[in-house]
């Protein structure tokens, strides 16, 4: 890949070339199947992902740490053979791991950090946040609160 791939324009670029752009960054140790570190400043629920789909950043939610989940998804990057990181959603850890982030993303330091040094501002721009996880997010017994 050359510099080139990540200028040009990224509207014009279909999901499955963008996944390509990103994807092809060399000497990147990932945490996921799809390449996006989900250990993002040693946060434990929360991470940071360039989204084809969204077309720039996305931070994800984990609110099933656990990995209890209830669907077999053909697209899931769970690997339920590892045991779980945490045991529960941790509320106050949560908010505060999604303030920091939030925090890091609107002052630009994000840009900084090695895994997105380099990538377009377009792409460092926050489209989303999700509610995700290591399974289905619903069956979070805290899922209520942590939508407040």
């Amino acid at each position: 890949m050359n510099k080139t791939d990540l200028e040009e324009p990224i509207a014009a670029a279909s999901a499955p070339e963008l996944n390509r752009r990103i994807l092809a960054r060399p000497n990147q140790v990932y945490d996921t199947a799809f390449g996006c570190p989900r250990n993002f400043l040693n946060n434990r629920f929360i991470y940071v992902v360039i989204s084809a789909r969204a077309r720039g950043l996305s931070i994800g939610v984990n609110l099933n740490p656990d990995k209890h989940c209830n669907f077999h998804c053909a697209y899931c990057e769970v690997n339920f053979a590892e045991p779980p990181r945490e045991t529960a959603l941790d509320l106050a850890v949560m908010a505060d791991e999604l303030a920091h982030t939030l925090a890091w993303v609107h002052t630009g330091k994000l840009a900084e950090h090695p895994f997105y040094h380099g990538l377009p501002a377009e792409l460092l721009r926050l489209r989303q946040v999700n509610l995700s996880g290591d399974g289905e997010p619903t069956l979070c017994p805290h899922f209520v609160e942590a939508l407040q």
